[in-house]
């Protein structure tokens, strides 16, 4: 965990008012999952981490802009960002030209850690509780970003309640 960062313990809950809530961009930690954006990994929600997951949207045959987030704890975070440097380290060797697509991480029996890893996180994510609303989410780059190829660039999101009609 990065240094200064403390235990978030319970997460605020929502007013549940308000119709439509705009908040600052957040930090996202990780990325675990992306199409046409992101769609799973981790980010700060009211300040503290989160899992997020994007929605299916049965009507429309596609993904969602609705986001499931789930508050993480310490270990938990610990161990995603572990498996985030893992990815990011075979990332940065792949769009540098000294590692072939072949070892990629995500394809599974390349690296054992991160598989380890891997099972570690949805163990701990099956005993955790995700909030009881549903949050849109509009991700956006970091501003002053060089990096090479077509390497990630480092996110923020902003989260919001759905709008009612």
């Amino acid at each position: 965990m990065r240094a200064g960062r403390t235990s978030c313990g319970s997460v605020r809950p929502l007013n549940l008012v308000l119709r439509w809530q705009a908040v600052a961009y957040e930090r996202v930690h990780t990325v675990a999952n992306y199409f046409d954006g992101p769609r799973e990994g981790l980010a700060d929600y009211q300040g503290c981490p989160h899992r997020y997951k994007s929605e299916w949207d049965e009507a429309a045959d596609d993904w969602a802009n609705t986001f499931e987030l789930t508050p993480v704890d310490v270990e938990t975070f610990e161990l995603e960002i572990e498996r985030w440097q893992i990815w990011r380290t075979w990332e940065r060797a792949f769009h540098s030209g000294q590692e072939p697509k072949e070892p990629h991480p995500g394809f599974g029996g390349k690296n054992a850690r991160y598989d380890e890893l891997g099972k570690l996180i949805a163990l701990r994510m099956a005993a955790l509780n995700p909030l009881e609303v549903r949050l849109v989410g509009v991700f956006r780059p970091l501003q002053g970003q060089s990096l090479s190829g077509y390497m990630m660039r480092e996110l923020e999101v902003e989260w919001s309640l759905l709008p009612t009609l």
